[in-house]
Order: structure tokens, then C-alpha cells, then sequence
């Protein structure tokens, strides 16, 4: 059966998570002019896990230069792309009677605010610090408590990954007296949910290669699923997202990496030239980001030419990328909601062999740096350190070093993880390892870094 936009983004659509399961409904002054979506995306800007992405590393953790992005200035420049792409799309999915004219807003509504939380649920140090938490339970897999839980519960954490702790937050960790966490609208879910399968079920296919939820929030998920009847399909507006922070990642990487030294102009323009998969995409480009400076009232210190290519160069690409995904879309479109589409939009269309070129450039040059690598290591050792001090923690032993361990955990989580042991019988070793990630998730960088030296003398 083919996804209908009208139920993404209407009717069920617009219920918040803590109505859907059976909660009370929550107050819309009547004087609030605004959609439940887009109420969605102010809710999120005004969060607490959404500020906290100011002090979450992008490429380059604790970077001490304001240019550098972080997860935050990431998040914003996604939602703007994102944007971008919906002003490009809707006004064609109108005539093609998929949606009316006055839910083009709401469309753009739910793309802006998916493409600014899609990183809240990260842990610090980056796709290190991912790496490292699914490291540190993978080493006790022998662990009495942790073999005897049932094969989901153990591949949440030995598959774990930010984009299901993102579904958590929005979905399920207390904010405030709420246990819905951000109680976020299922069209606003919906879209969020950028991988398909629970943990135990995951493929080589590009939409069930991760993870999409953990077991923690698989009823919200199929609440959700069942509001917008979209059955196991990807919602079309995930792709719009996907695609807004594949186009980003692709162009700012490099901009950071030059502003950073890591990688000349220079050589940015000679590797691009020479792959002759690319050449015939990157020369134009190139040639107009050049003529551009050249052409400048006042051409860029010598100090600054690299960085300042870069930057006009990213800007150029990204205005080619933009189209590119969007006549993709409607090729694809018909496969898109008949869920027989299987790659990102962006690797997918015209433009795709530059952006593999790219990549390859921001890895072989950013991601292998040692400068990097020493501050990801750094990073894996504190997160494990933090996993092993605070797995000693126990509620039920006040005055002891593992109640006061308990103590020291955020209220927030410990809230969550007591309602879901007493209330919803979740069982007691699993709810205690979701507390421990959520707990970890919820620090920023500089947070954990200090935590450490406080408790471990590091």
C-alpha cells in the first residue's frame, strides 16, 4: 500500500506521543496561531538536549577555535538546507494533487525541525563516542546480567548509535515533568526515524543498515507507524532530511578541514581535477568559485585564500547539490512511497560522484589526522571510564559508594529508568544499561572531560 502525504501530515499526524499513548492531551493556548508542527520545531529550539549541542564536537572535538562547527551551528545549516529542498519540492507535489497548497508549510514545518534534532541524541566526542560505547559493552558480553537478557536488548547496546538515542529523547526521556520527552507530534516521529529496523534486525540494505529504534521506544514506534499508516516503509520526508545533512557534511568537512590546515586549496582543486569519475562535475565549480575571488573587490590575503576558496567553493556546490536531489525526488518519487527506494538522495543523483570524491578527500586528510585520532582516543578512554564507574550504581543503596554514584546521575534519567522498572515492568538490567547511555548521551564534551578528572583523577 502506497504512503499517503495527506496521513504524514494531517489528522493522527498532528497527536503528540503522550496523547497517542494514553496520556492527557496537552494545552494549545487559543490564541497560538501556530501548527502543531511547527510548534514541534519551537518546542525543540527552546530544550535543554538541543542547547547542549553547542558543546558537542562535530569533526573536531574541543576544538578551541569558534570557526570549527560543533553539532549546533551542524544542526542549523542542515534545517536551512532542509528548508531549501521543501521551498523546491512542495510547489511540485501540489499540482501533482499529493498535497494542498496550505500544507506546504507543514511539510517545511517537520523537514526543519527532523533536520535540527537529528543529532540530539549523540553522545560526546562524536561517532568516537558511539563507537566507544558500543565498545565497552561489547566487552562484556560474557557479563552474567548482560548474557541474560533476550537478543534485542543486548543488540541495542553492542549496535549502539545516536539515531535511536535521538528517537529516545524526543520520544520517551523526561523533560521537565513530562514523560514523553520533547512529546513531540507522529508526523514530527515519523520523519525522525531515519533507519527501519530494531537492532536484531539490521541488513546490508542502505535503510536497514543501522539502527532505527531501540527496544525502549518499539511500541512509541509502532504507535507512530500505525498514526501515519506508513506501515515498515521510510517516511518521504526523512529522505528530504537525509539527503539536507549529506549535503552539508559533504561541503562543510572541507571547509573545516582547510580552515584547520589539514588540507590546501590547492590540493582540494588539483585531486577533484585529476579523478576523472569527477573532473567533468568539479570544473565548473571550480572555475566559478576561482573567478568569484578573482573578481573580488578585495581579493583575500595570502594567509586567508585557502580558507576563503573554500568557503565560496562549499557555498557553489551546495547550490548544485540542492537541485540535484530535488529532480531525484521526483524521479523517484513513486518508488519513494511505495517504499522501493534504497539509497540517499544525494549519492544517488547527478552529483554523486563528487560527493564520493569528497568524502574520500575529508577522510583520508580529516578523519586519519592524528591530531584527530588522538582527541578520539582521548574521548573513547573517558567514555569508558565514565560506562565503568557508573555501572556500579544502584538506587537501592543509599549511603553506599554505589548509591552515591546514583546520586550523582542526572534526576531526569533516573525518573525515566525508575517508571520504567516499577510501572512498566522493563526489565531491571536493561533498564539499568539504558540509564548508563542516557546518562553518557546527555553530556557535552567539555562536561565529560571534566566529570572524569573529578571522579576517576584522570
Amino acid at each position: 500500500m502506497a504512503i499517503k502525504w495527506e496521513k504524514l501530515l494531517t489528522g493522527q499526524a498532528e497527536l503528540r506521543i503522550r496523547k497517542l499513548m494514553g496520556g492527557p492531551p496537552t494545552e494549545k493556548l487559543p490564541m497560538d496561531p501556530r501548527s502543531e508542527f511547527e510548534r514541534d520545531y519551537d518546542r525543540l529550539v527552546f530544550s535543554t538536549p538541543f542547547r547542549r549541542l553547542q558543546d558537542k564536537a562535530q569533526v573536531f572535538p574541543l576544538d578551541p577555535s569558534d570557526f570549527v562547527r560543533t553539532r549546533l551551528t551542524h544542526s542549523h545549516e542542515v534545517s536551512l538546507i532542509a528548508r531549501d529542498l521543501c521551498d523546491e519540492i512542495s510547489p511540485w507535489l501540489v499540482p501533482e494533487k499529493h498535497i494542498l497548497d496550505d500544507q506546504r508549510s507543514r511539510l517545511t514545518a517537520i523537514a526543519a525541525t527532523c533536520a535540527l534534532s537529528h543529532d540530539i541524541g549523540n553522545p560526546p566526542f562524536g561517532h568516537a563516542g558511539e563507537q566507544a560505547i558500543a565498545e565497552w559493552f561489547s566487552a562484556r558480553r560474557g557479563d552474567p546480567e548482560f548474557k541474560g537478557m533476550d537478543e534485542q536488548h543486548r543488540q541495542d547496546f553492542l549496535r549502539f548509535d545516536g539515531n535511536p538515542q535521538t528517537i529516545r529523547v524526543l520520544s520517551n526521556l523526561k523533560i521537565a515533568s513530562d514523560l514523553r520527552g520533547l512529546n513531540m507530534t507522529c508526523g514530527t516521529l515519523s520523519a525522525s526515524i531515519k533507519y527501519l529496523p530494531p537492532s536484531h534486525k539490521t541488513d546490508q540494505s542502505h535503510l536497514r543498515r543501522k539502527v532505527g529504534f531501540f527496544a525502549s521506544e518499539q511500541k512509541i514506534v509502532e504507535a507512530v507507524r500505525a498514526a501515519t499508516a506508513i506501515g515498515d516503509a521510510r517516511n518521504p520526508i526523512t529522505f528530504i532530511v537525509e539527503a539536507a545533512d549529506d549535503i552539508v557534511n559533504c561541503t562543510i568537512d572541507l571547509e573545516d578541514a582547510v580552515k584547520k590546515g589539514m588540507l590546501s586549496w590547492e590540493a582540494i582543486d588539483q585531486a577533484l581535477r585529476n579523478d576523472s569519475a569527477t573532473s567533468g562535475l568539479a570544473k565548473p565549480l571550480l572555475k566559478q568559485a576561482k573567478k568569484k575571488v578573482e573578481d573580488g573587490p578585495s581579493p583575500p590575503s595570502s594567509a586567508d585564500h585557502d580558507a576563503v576558496m573554500a568557503s565560496i567553493f562549499g557555498a557553489y556546490a551546495r547550490t548544485w547539490f540542492v537541485p540535484a536531489v530535488v529532480k531525484l525526488f521526483k524521479n523517484a518519487h513513486e518508488q519513494i512511497i511505495n517504499a522501493k527506494y534504497d539509497d540517499s538522495l544525494l549519492a544517488g543523483s547527478e552529483a554523486g560522484p563528487l560527493v564520493k570524491a569528497i568524502k574520500r578527500l575529508v577522510s583520508e586528510n580529516v578523519h586519519a589526522a592524528q591530531s584527530v585520532q588522538k582527541v578520539e582516543v582521548m574521548g573513547r578512554q573517558i567514555i569508558h571510564r565514565l560506562l565503568e564507574l557508573f555501572s556500579l550504581a544502584r538506587r537501592n543503596a543509599p549511603g553506599s559508594f554505589a548509591g552515591k554514584l546514583y546520586s550523582l546521575m542526572s534526576s531526569n534519567y533516573r525518573n525515566v529508568y525508575e517508571h520504567s522498572v516499577d510501572e512498566e515492568k522493563v526489565p531491571e538490567p536493561y533498564a539499568r544499561f539504558r540509564l548508563l547511555t542516557d546518562y553518557i548521551c546527555g553530556m557535552t564534551d567539555t562536561f565529560a572531560v571534566r566529570l572524569d578528572r573529578q571522579l576517576t583523577n584522570a
